[in-house]
């Protein structure tokens, strides 16, 4: 067990190159901020009033002042620390100073606390001398396709604290649990915290510039609680109905604390005030989407995006308040895209003009990648109104985006997680719009260099899913703590069978759908009522009903050729019908929420549709066909309420309209007319995917 920090020592001393200096940033403030689970390393690290940390660690241009001596103060500084975290990269390999601090170290007779990381190059060409003659065995390694920064992270502090890395992974899980408990505590500070601060802002007229600092404190704090409970939901252990729960009470209790403030002050105090108001509002609208109230979330929005408006009146090419105006435009539309999803486009689209706008200006990463996700959201609106070359447009601007940024910082996890849904995005589109693609499209999109058929487009899209599993799985293995990261691996092994399906690879289709499924399953466990969960568990049930009706040879046998597989044909309505069953209970959760309806429509189309082409085999006795006509006629029913719920929302969309008349005019006379009967287990449909 290594030696307990105290207030002289550090937990560990950081050795780099200067080169590598923002690498080494990330690493000095994940490392100082861990919280160390609880039950874990009893002893280690400092305590404080909100948990132990491991303690202080070295980083030069952190803990050195501006004109002290350097040598003396390092070599102290490795005298005081308990480990030497040394960042291996072609730059440290040739730094003499990394070199001097490895001996230095060793020389303390410390050589079994020195924890190598591989930032870049391949050992041992990275390694200073001093490491290549003494054969330290690697700790972490932070490339791409290797641990990443976040898990290299985790099996840092592992070895800081003498524990294996699943022990404190086990252990993490565990905090998380308790933390949300905690948590929820803080609600009742919180709300004293605005309390006090009203009070103060109310009561103390003449200290009026120090009432409304404290007012600004509050709503900063309140602001950033919130942001860390809403990020709570892709932590696997956090109950969805435990967080909404916290979320509820939150609401309730500070939500109306921005309508209070005077706005004469809002005016007066310059931007600070507005900005935390604005921000908080927004805040607000993502705890109101986590807990299914559309209406408030909207009023939310309106309200922030009202005072945006106030403060860009007199200054209309401010950057700052531009951004605050596009954060909630992106905001309003996610909101309408739950309602009609026309509406979604407009504000998408200003929001890409000014993000535009923005980074040109600034030229920072993070506003171009602000920008790709106005791109995206932009090309889905596109996309799910059937207007894919608009969406492959506006995809690739966003690919392009991106992958001058992964070049920069291959490292960065959220630019990753991007890249791997812009893929599937890539894919969606050539698939489902694959009638613009192929051979009869006279514009193709320029990034498929050969000729367009329609086996082609298909091909050219699994290539795109494949490329997003495997980044999905190299990010959900590396963050193993992270929900979300595992539903997105869920979800990319449903799209790549999706594709694998329609060229006909039904073995490698049923094994991606089946493996998915026993992932969703485990996590369900943990979460039952998580939503983004439980449609994936639906999702999963569609696909591989699909799957079995291709495989029942069903449509050939309709046409003479052939004859029916009965137990692939029983796995396909089975399937169609756990879907139907969990499209219903999410339908029923969220009356408001025209989507479910969508889903619930197409639901009802897939079983009912397969009990109608199964009405018409002469194989089946008279007692089962008059069963399944009874069961067909009402899915039909249920799927043109389903239709008339949502009508609206995709009322410009000729495909989903064909779809509707169709199903409107199912026959289930015995025989069968097959000249009016669909042959495929396609209707079509817009999309929207993850």
């Amino acid at each position: 067990m290594p030696t307990t920090t105290t207030a002289s020592r550090y937990a560990a001393y950081i050795s780099y190159s200067h080169k590598d200096g923002a690498i080494a940033a990330r690493l000095h403030k994940r490392l100082e901020r861990y919280s160390i689970p609880w039950g874990v390393a009893s002893g280690y690290g400092k305590k404080y009033w909100f948990g132990r940390k491991i303690g202080r660690v070295f980083r030069d241009r952190e803990e050195l002042a501006a004109g002290q001596p350097l040598a003396p103060l390092l070599y102290d500084a490795l005298a005081r620390s308990d480990a030497l975290i040394v960042l291996c990269s072609a730059n440290a390999a040739t730094s003499r100073y990394v070199n001097d601090e490895i001996r230095e170290f060793r020389r303390l007779g410390k050589s079994d606390r020195i924890f190598p990381v591989i930032i870049d190059d391949d050992p041992p060409a990275c390694y200073p001398p001093e490491l290549r003659q003494a054969g330290e065995k690697l700790n972490a390694d932070f490339r791409a396709g290797k641990d990443g920064e976040v898990s290299g992270t985790m099996k840092i502090l592992a070895g800081l604290m003498g524990l294996g890395l699943d022990q404190l992974i086990q252990r993490e899980q565990r905090t998380q649990r308790r933390r949300i408990i905690g948590l929820s505590m803080a609600v009742g500070v919180l709300a004293f915290l605005a309390g006090v601060a009203w009070w103060s802002y109310l009561e103390a007229q003449r200290q009026h510039e120090i009432a409304v600092a404290n007012l600004i404190t509050a709503i900063k704090t309140i602001n950033s609680m919130t942001k860390q409970v809403t990020n709570m939901k892709n932590q696997i252990g956090i109950r969805s109905d435990s967080l909404k729960a916290f979320l509820s009470e939150i609401a309730s209790n500070v939500a109306e604390l921005p309508s209070r403030v005077d706005p004469g002050d809002i005016q007066r105090e310059g931007g600070d005030l507005a900005t935390a108001i604005i921000t908080l509002q927004y805040r607000y609208a993502e705890v109101y989407d986590l807990l299914g109230d559309r209406p408030a979330q909207r009023a939310a929005i309106d309200e922030g995006l009202r005072q945006v408006a106030a403060r860009l009146a007199p200054a209309p090419r401010d950057l700052h308040w531009l951004d605050l105006r596009a954060q909630g435009l992106m905001l309003l539309g996610d909101v309408l895209r739950a309602t009609k999803l026309e509406d979604a486009r407009a504000p998408y689209a200003e929001a890409v003009d000014i993000r535009k706008a923005i980074a040109q200006v600034s030229g920072q990463d993070a506003d171009w990648q602000r920008l790709t996700e106005s791109y995206d959201r932009l090309g889905d609106v596109e996309r799910t109104t059937q207007h894919f070359p608009e969406a492959w447009t506006k995809y690739m601007l966003a690919f392009d985006l991106r992958t001058q940024l992964l070049t920069r910082d291959p490292n960065n996890e959220d630019w990753r997680r991007a890249a791997a849904q812009e893929e599937n995005r890539l894919g969606d589109t050539l698939r489902l719009g694959d009638e613009y693609f192929g051979i009869t499209n006279t514009s193709p999109p320029p990034s498929l260099p050969f000729p367009k058929t329609h086996k082609e487009v298909l091909y050219a899209a699994l290539a795109h899913y494949k490329k997003s599993l495997a980044l999905r799985e190299d990010i959900a293995a590396k963050n193993r703590l992270n929900a979300n990261d595992k539903l997105n691996y869920i979800w990319s092994l449903g799209l790549v069978g999706d594709g694998e399906r329609e060229v006909a690879d039904f073995t490698s289709a049923l094994d991606h759908f089946h493996h998915a499924l026993d992932l969703a399953k485990s996590l369900l466990a943990l979460d039952p009522e998580r939503v983004d969960l439980l449609t994936e568990m639906a999702k999963i049930s569609e696909r591989l009903g699909r799957a079995h009706q291709e495989l029942s040879r069903i449509d050939l046998a309709l046409q003479g050729d052939g004859v029916v597989d009965q137990a692939e044909l029983q796995e396909a309505l089975l399937n169609f019908g756990d879907n139907l069953t969990r499209r219903q209970d999410l339908s029923n959760s969220h009356p408001d929420d025209r989507r479910w309806k969508l889903w619930l429509f197409f639901a009802e189309y897939f079983i009912g549709n397969l009990q109608r082409k199964a009405i018409c085999l002469s194989q089946i006795d008279e007692g089962r066909r008059l069963f399944l006509v009874k069961e067909a006629k009402a899915h039909q029913a249920a799927a043109l309420q389903a239709a008339a719920d949502t009508q609206h929302q995709f009322e410009r969309d000729a495909g989903f309209q064909q779809t509707i008349e169709a199903v409107r005019h199912w026959q289930f006379g015995f025989p069968c007319a097959l000249t009016g009967l669909p042959t495929s287990s396609e209707p079509t449909a817009p999309s929207t995917r993850r």
